[in-house]
């Protein structure tokens, strides 16, 4: 019977200690200078009203801060940092022909493993390293 008693308390602090490791990790948000980075990218973009990146930084709508819920954005789950960047032809092309964006706000971005940029009529060469 003691024994039972031992077993039940242990099973109590595991269940515990996984419960409270997993408290932060839904809903965890983006960090601010990614977040601000973002909205900088969202103006050198110049989205048209209705394209998916229109909608980020809306504070009407509920995910308007947290942009890991933000659309072509992935974050990772534990840090919140982004790590996926999906811009796939969100440039106006109505705008100009050829664009050349300077995007060194990328740098915001130290955990970015996936960048998208297609189909967004971007020309030049990529600047070589100091």
């Amino acid at each position: 019977m003691v024994l039972r008693g031992v077993a039940t308390g242990r099973l109590t602090v595991v269940l515990v200690v996984v419960v409270a490791s997993c408290l932060g990790c839904e809903g965890r948000g983006c960090h601010d200078n990614e977040r601000g980075a973002l909205l900088e990218i969202k103006k050198v973009f110049n989205p048209l009203n209705g394209s998916l990146m229109s909608h980020w930084g809306d504070s009407t709508m509920e995910e308007g801060k947290n942009c890991c819920q933000w659309f072509g954005i992935t974050c990772n789950p534990n840090t919140g940092h982004l790590v996926e960047l999906y811009l796939y032809g969100e440039h106006r092309s109505d705008v100009e022909e050829t664009w050349r964006p300077n995007l060194t706000m990328l740098a915001e971005f130290g955990q970015l493993e996936s960048l998208n940029l297609r189909v967004n009529q971007i020309g030049g060469g990529i600047p070589e390293g100091e």
